[in-house]
C-alpha cells in the first residue's frame, strides 16, 4: 500500500468490528487501530461517521470508506432486501436504551 494510511475506529467486543479486522488481516493491510468508547466518542468518529455516530469506521488516506461502501451496498436490492427494516431496528435499540438505562 506504500504510503496510504488505514485507520480503524472500533470497539474491541463489536461483532461488526471483528469482521473488519479479519478482512483487513486476510487482505495483508496494515492499519492503525483506535478504541473508541461508546459512551465518550471521539472528535474523528463524530466527524468520519456523522449520520450514525457509531463504529465500525475504516478511514482510507482520511476518508471514511466503509459509509460509501454500506451505502452502494443499500442501493442493491438482493442486499436491502436481506436487512431487517431501518425502523425496526431503531425502535428495538430504544427500546434496549430503556430497558439498560443508556442514553
Amino acid at each position: 500500500m506504500g504510503d496510504e494510511k488505514v485507520v480503524l475506529l472500533d470497539f474491541w467486543p463489536s461483532p461488526l468490528g471483528m469482521r473488519v479486522r479479519i478482512a483487513l488481516a486476510e487482505k495483508g493491510i496494515k492499519y492503525e487501530y483506535k478504541e473508541e468508547y461508546l459512551r465518550n466518542k471521539s472528535d474523528l468518529l463524530l466527524k468520519t461517521n456523522p449520520v450514525h455516530k457509531n463504529i465500525p469506521v475504516l478511514i482510507h488516506n482520511e476518508c471514511p470508506k466503509l459509509i460509501a461502501w454500506a451505502k452502494r451496498c443499500m442501493e442493491k436490492g438482493s442486499v436491502s432486501k436481506s436487512l431487517p427494516d431501518q425502523d425496526k431496528i431503531y425502535g428495538f435499540v430504544l427500546h434496549l436504551k430503556k430497558v439498560f438505562g443508556i442514553e
